[in-house]
């Protein structure tokens, strides 16, 4: 692993039993301080390449090294209990992680304020619009630092009237990382702080 590393893939192919690869040969070396952007269409191997970053695949062929911690911000339900309200589900988290029950209900209050959603605490996670439950889901994300910080394009970054505190959360996302990866289609909120770019074209990583 070179100096300040924390993940190092080299000719690195991926695939899903007998078919094809979706990803092939990729070569991607990410240290501290990197924010790489990461852009594909639909169905070009995004997903697959965050997940085979985060370890949840293994190469076929190539090798891969890894050096601490890697969270994968994938799903903007995972973990979530749609029948239960939003201040429940929040306060599960909050206890998952160890807080007392005192600071977890000032977190809580404190994270549902920021999501200007605190005149729907009570309501049933289910019963929010899907735009609403991504703002929820992401500003759940601010419970914690993270090692290497792996973004799906789909966790809520695109809501049209949550944009100013969307930015905050960006960059408090990269405060609390010590390198992030954001996958998207298209131009994300993490565009303008990045300082390495790439596509997947036909399962290929290309430098931009």
């Amino acid at each position: 692993m070179f100096e300040g590393g924390l993940i190092s893939m080299s000719q690195a192919s991926y695939g899903y039993g007998k078919g094809a690869p979706v990803l092939i040969n990729v070569d991607l070396d990410i240290r501290k301080g990197d924010v790489v952007v990461i852009k594909g269409a639909s169905a070009s191997g995004k997903t697959t390449l965050a997940k085979a970053i985060a370890g949840f695949l293994s190469p076929d062929r190539g090798v891969v090294d890894r050096c601490g911690r890697v969270n994968l911000l994938v799903n903007k339900g995972l973990g979530l209990k749609p029948s239960l309200s939003l201040y429940d589900n929040a306060m599960i988290r909050y206890l998952n992680f160890n807080s007392s029950l005192s600071t977890s209900r000032r977190k809580v209050r404190n994270i549902l304020s920021f999501a200007k959603l605190d005149d729907r605490s009570h309501a049933a996670l289910s019963s929010l619009p899907s735009l609403l439950k991504s703002r929820f889901a992401l500003c759940l994300y601010l419970l914690n630092s993270y090692g290497l910080l792996v973004i799906d394009e789909n966790i809520g970054l695109s809501d049209p009237e949550f944009r100013e505190e969307v930015d905050d959360i960006v960059r408090y996302l990269m405060e609390q990382s010590d390198a992030l990866v954001a996958f998207s289609r298209k131009r994300t909120p993490f565009d303008a702080y990045s300082n390495r770019a790439f596509t997947i074209e036909s399962g290929r990583l290309i430098a931009r």
